[in-house]
């Protein structure tokens, strides 16, 4: 339905919308631009009619550093939703509040498009996305002004028989709007040849004239309430609130259905308040009640409509956390860019909403120094002061500058006034320092701990906080310390955090060279990733999971991950992914035997910004590397990564490089102090590696009767079947029958399965004896068995 206000398209709908079923009904308003906002509605609409949406969208939302920017995405998983909750009618009044918005309707559009539902549109503006076309080749029914206006006997109906009644019909032009007015005068004359705008005012002020001084008031506080519910209504007017919604309907300024002023009605009265001097207390309450009821869209419009800017630090200041913590960052921004196009000096919290949208949009030296330029205005005892200095420490962080990166955290939490400041201070606090091996805040770790019961979310972060500081302490013979967390992991409302603690868990435990349960640790966080579109993560998650499918020799998958990273550290060259992604690949290239490769990649200069563990995981791999190619350099390499960083991974591969050195001459020593740090910190990834990597070593290895039984076990967890076979010993491989055999060794298991003997085998595959036999050898070998029931039980699921 397309026409201006007061054509009754809002009646309409909503008596046509009663007849439906399955219906969802959204009445758009300027809050609506902001995707987060309509997509919450919409999810709520979803909800009642027996969905599950709205807690996937609030996180989804959540874990979006710009929900705007990500409107396709979310109308996509609306859309999806609402075909599972079987919708069949999205109703959509007031339309044209969105078009001003490209994201929203953006939003609408994939939703239209992708939904099965019906869509039903009151606007007084055509959709973008309804063109022409659509109308033409009857995809959409267009509804105009000329259908909804009403016939000169339909407008005498509605009149009756008084004075005029003809000539006011012709001059209305069917306008409802103002027939309805001019219905409840009574004998009033119209001036002569007023257009329907001009009359729809005169009767609006004819009407409001008539009321009692009181009520006139009355009617001007309900054009600026925040909303016309039943609580806010007892809100606003305490006991007399539902006789002055009857009041009010008796004169004909609110909807019969409903509690509801008519658009037209709320503009005339909004107008004849900015011509009051006198009713700037009327305005600024209207404006308090709004900020208490948290209508930050409202509060803002009244702001700018009134000029009241000496209340714009004050609503934005309060509106700041509740809307950027919610992805709400949209309405703070609009409101901020109005602002600062004032003839006005915007206040310093107008720059933070900058930053903030800067930092959200990976603009972060842009961030930072606004950040800074806020810091440094505000006073201390500012409750967004913590905010800035955050935004300055998550900036530095993620340029790898943590001795700034903790400074800032530092202020962040010496500045924090409510919890979830202070909390998010010492988090970012603890990773910045202790990762940038700067200093080590004990103290902090415990305030974390002494927090981790207060919500799931608390209890997440101690875990990282945790795993993090043990990387560059006693490493983890015990196990990963996780599991409390783990099994909080679904309660956790911030899909981010659930992602970081699987991803970290995975990380660990490949370093613990228990690589099937990292490989289930990594997809579950790949799936965290994926299902809310978390893309900041997606390059570290690709990397772990490279760096496990390498720990498990399944060098192809290795291959493709890496290959992800490296793509998207070509269009967002941040050093972290780049030297990260050449010290796998040099580890790849000597595990494949690619050993000029594996050198070439380690000699170039690791000049990337990082942080100090991936230096000295770099120069480490490249010790180990040079130690493969009996060089020398090996060892001054080897102690230039232990001094660079004291991660526990980096002090093995550092270690590790000696012990292949040492090997060379058959000295045990180095494997000895190898294995005894493994042993101590529980990190058996680089053990692995160097294995792979030396026969010198591996073979020294086999031969140390002390060593065996772990060498067993490393080689099972890590499919290294052919170095088990060489050292003599009896492994199992714990990777599934299909991913170890090839093709016609599968058929060979399978004819074994059905009890064939290989004479029977050969028959029925058409190969020789001799190669059936060479077929069954293999199998034996490859799932480390030694009997032909052993091969079934391996088949059939057995260990």
């Amino acid at each position: 339905m397309l026409a201006p206000a007061g054509y009754g398209k809002t009646t309409l709908a909503r008596q046509w919308t009663r007849t439906f079923n399955g219906a969802i009904w959204i009445t758009a308003s300027p809050a609506h631009r902001d995707v987060s906002i309509l997509a919450l509605d919409l999810a709520r609409g979803i909800d009642n009619l027996g969905g599950a949406t709205s807690r996937f969208v609030e996180e989804y939302l959540r874990a979006r550093s710009n929900p705007q920017g990500a409107a396709h995405e979310v109308g996509r998983m609306l859309a999806e939703n609402a075909r599972a909750a079987r919708v069949q009618w999205i109703v959509f009044d007031d339309y044209h509040e969105l078009t001003s918005s490209p994201e929203a309707e953006a939003l609408v559009d994939v939703l239209h498009e992708e939904a099965t539902s019906r869509f039903l549109i009151a606007s007084r503006l055509r959709p973008a996305w309804a063109s022409s076309r659509r109308v033409v080749y009857g995809k959409i029914a267009e509804i105009t002004r000329e259908s909804l206006a009403m016939s000169d006997s339909e407008s005498q109906l509605v009149l009756g028989r008084r004075p005029g009644a003809t000539r006011l019909a012709e001059q209305s032009r069917g306008w409802p709007a103002v027939i309805g007015l001019a219905a409840g005068i009574g004998g009033i004359s119209a001036p002569d040849n007023a257009l329907p705008a001009a009359l729809h005012d005169f009767f609006a002020e004819e009407l409001f004239r008539s009321a009692p001084a009181r009520l006139r008031t009355q009617l001007i506080r309900l054009a600026l309430a925040p909303d016309l519910t039943d609580d806010a209504l007892r809100g606003e007017f305490g006991s007399e609130a539902r006789s002055i919604v009857s009041q009010a309907r008796e004169l004909g300024f609110l909807s019969l259905d409903e509690p509801d002023l008519h658009p037209l009605i709320r503009e005339f009265l909004l107008q004849k308040l900015s011509e009051d001097s006198g009713c700037e207390s009327l305005v600024r309450s209207g404006i308090a009640t709004c900020v208490e009821r948290e209508a930050w869209g409202r509060a803002f419009e009244l702001i700018l409509r009134f000029g009241l800017m000496d209340l714009v630090q004050c609503t934005l200041e309060a509106s700041y956390k509740p809307l950027s913590r919610s992805g709400r960052l949209a309405t703070l921004s609009a409101f901020a860019g109005a602002v600062r196009i004032a003839p006005t000096f915007p206040p310093p919290v107008v720059d933070l909403v900058e930053a903030d949208v800067a930092f959200r949009n990976g603009l972060y030296g842009l961030a930072s120094d606004v950040a800074k330029r806020v810091r440094d205005t505000l006073p201390f005892g500012h409750s967004l002061l913590s905010r800035a200095n955050a935004i300055i420490g998550q900036s530095a962080y993620i340029r790898a500058d943590l001795p700034s990166s903790e400074e800032a955290y530092r202020q962040a939490y010496e500045t924090a006034l409510d919890p979830d400041d202070q909390a998010q201070a010492l988090y970012g606090w603890i990773l910045a320092s202790v990762q940038g091996e700067v200093s080590h805040p004990g103290w902090i770790v415990s305030r974390l701990a002494d927090r981790k019961n207060d919500s799931p979310l608390d209890l997440t972060r101690h875990a990282i906080a945790e795993v993090v500081r043990r990387r560059f302490a006693e490493g983890f013979p015990d196990g990963v310390p996780v599991d409390e967390a783990m099994h909080s992991l679904a309660q956790v409302e911030d899909p981010r955090a659930r992602s970081s603690l699987l991803a970290v868990n995975a990380y660990v435990t490949g370093l613990r060279a228990d690589y099937r349960r990292a490989s289930e640790l990594v997809r579950m966080a790949q799936g965290e990733i994926n299902a809310f579109d978390l893309d900041f993560a997606r390059s570290h998650t690709n990397w772990t999971a490279a760096f496990i499918e390498l720990g498990l020799r399944r060098f192809g998958s290795a291959e493709r991950a890496l290959r992800l990273v490296e793509d998207e550290a070509q269009l967002k060259p941040l050093g972290y992914h780049v030297l990260n992604a050449r010290v796998l690949r040099a580890r790849l290239a000597l595990q494949t035997g690619q050993q000029e490769l594996a050198l070439e990649l380690v000699k170039r200069p690791d000049v990337e910004a990082a942080i100090p563990s991936i230096h000295g995981e770099y120069l480490a791999t490249r010790a180990l590397v040079l130690a493969v190619v009996g060089d020398d350099a090996a060892s001054e390499a080897a102690r230039s990564a232990e001094h660079t960083s004291a991660a526990v991974e980096v002090q093995a591969l550092a270690r590790a490089a000696l012990a292949i050195l040492s090997a060379f001459s058959g000295d045990t020593e180095g494997l000895e102090l190898l294995w005894e740090m493994a042993t101590r910190t529980g990190v058996w990834d680089p053990v692995v590696f160097a294995l792979r990597s030396s026969r010198e070593l591996s073979d020294l290895a086999a031969a140390n009767d002390a060593l065996r039984p772990d060498l067993a076990l490393l080689y099972e967890r890590s499919a290294d079947l052919g170095l088990a076979r060489r050292a003599g010993l009896r492994t199992r491989t714990t990777r599934d029958p299909e991913d170890v055999l090839t093709p016609r060794e599968s058929e060979v298991a399978e004819l074994i399965a059905r009890g064939f003997r290989n004479r029977d085998i050969s028959r029925a595959l058409v190969i020789s004896e001799s190669t059936t036999k060479v077929h069954v050898r293999h199998i034996l070998e490859k799932l480390g068995v030694r009997t032909r029931s052993e091969v079934v039980a391996r088949l059939n699921g057995g260990q």
